[in-house]
């Protein structure tokens, strides 16, 4: 079996692909090892093999990716992120059809790894979606507004366009308390950070302190405590998306 590894970057698992298609070898599976992850065990049958993260390879085949037509690289990238279970070796035989086995639309359109990067790319853009609705930003003392989230897929990348315009000049900060990474925007620029360096972060403004407490008092006085059906809410609300959530009590 053979078993290719990366850095868990998009521009890694670009760099599996342009490597495999160099050897005209395809691997078994896929596997992100970030750098803080320990090696390996080795196989019983096969070989497990780290890939360095080659950027004028990866780059060079994003620019392939984007002449391809229907917004091929933004659904793969939006796959990518979904993180599901065999999504990359997906990603890898895609790539492979479109750029070097070229195929009539007709049977594009049976191809599974199309189906399965369409149907992930789909979940991933639908919780987006869905978050940009349910951040809470709090103020801290710093005066930087901070946010908590914790979804499925590594939407993150995804919000910070969004968050920019809405926010104007204010600095914020969402991190991701599932993948341990943060998501800054300060001095006009958008940044990511290892969600251990904004450990001094969770210290709120006085303000905002009053204004939770005032919000709470208002969500508890206009609920029905006889027609509380807790089943139907978390049927709505999902129990992932009530961390970030002020009025239930960052639950």
């Amino acid at each position: 079996m053979n078993i290719l590894q990366y850095d868990g970057t998009f521009e890694g698992l670009l760099s599996i692909v342009a490597a495999s298609m160099e050897e005209s070898d395809a691997p078994d599976a896929i596997e992100a090892r970030r750098p803080w992850q320990a090696e390996a065990a080795p196989v019983l049958f096969g070989e497990v093999r780290y890939v360095e993260t080659d950027d004028e390879r990866a780059q060079n085949l994003i620019g392939q990716l984007r002449l391809q037509p229907d917004g091929l690289l933004r659904s793969i990238g939006c796959a990518f992120l979904s993180e599901d279970d065999g999504i990359e070796l997906s990603i890898l035989r895609l790539i492979r059809q479109r750029l070097f086995q070229a195929k009539a639309p007709a049977h594009r359109l049976r191809d599974p790894n199309l189906a399965a990067i369409e149907e992930s790319a789909r979940r991933t853009i639908r919780e987006r979606h869905r978050m940009l609705g349910l951040v809470r930003f709090q103020k801290l003392r710093s005066g930087i507004f901070w946010s908590r989230i914790r979804p499925r897929h590594n939407i993150l990348p995804l919000l910070g366009d969004h968050f920019r315009r809405r926010m104007g000049n204010d600095e914020w900060v969402i991190t991701d308390q599932q993948r341990t990474s943060a998501l800054w925007f300060q001095q006009g620029r958008l940044e990511y950070a290892p969600l251990t360096e904004l450990e001094h972060l969770p210290q709120m403004h006085r303000e905002e302190e009053f204004i939770q407490d005032l919000w709470r008092r208002y969500f508890d006085q206009i609920a029905i405590a006889e027609r509380a059906n807790p089943s139907l809410q978390r049927s709505f609300l999902p129990r992932r998306y009530r961390s970030a959530l002020v009025e239930l009590g960052f639950m």
